[in-house]
């Protein structure tokens, strides 16, 4: 069995978004509870953009390779909201 699991989604807009939008986390942790070796768990993170202008995010990094991102490259219009999927696999993960 593995152990509670938590994904995080820190913002470090300076190095990972571009134009004059200001990157909003509405929440930043998501707690998956516990999860069994071979499950698969998914979580999303609201993105609202509050600056002046379009907000572009370059990249997202993830933790491990057990865990993907998933997110549109599309510029976010101003006081718009995205998404940015996250995708946990425990296959091969025990005891974390």
């Amino acid at each position: 069995m593995i152990a509670t699991s938590c994904v995080a989604c820190e913002q470090q807009t300076a190095q990972k978004t571009s134009g004059n939008g200001k990157a909003e986390i509405e929440q930043t942790t998501i707690d998956l509870g516990e999860l069994d070796e071979g499950d698969m768990a998914g979580a999303r993170f609201k993105i609202k953009n509050s600056g002046n202008g379009p907000l572009t995010i370059l990249n997202v990094e993830t933790s491990c390779g057990c865990t993907e991102a998933h997110f549109d490259k599309k510029p976010i219009a101003t006081k718009s909201t995205e998404t940015i999927e996250i995708v946990f696999d425990t296959r091969g993960l025990s005891g974390y």
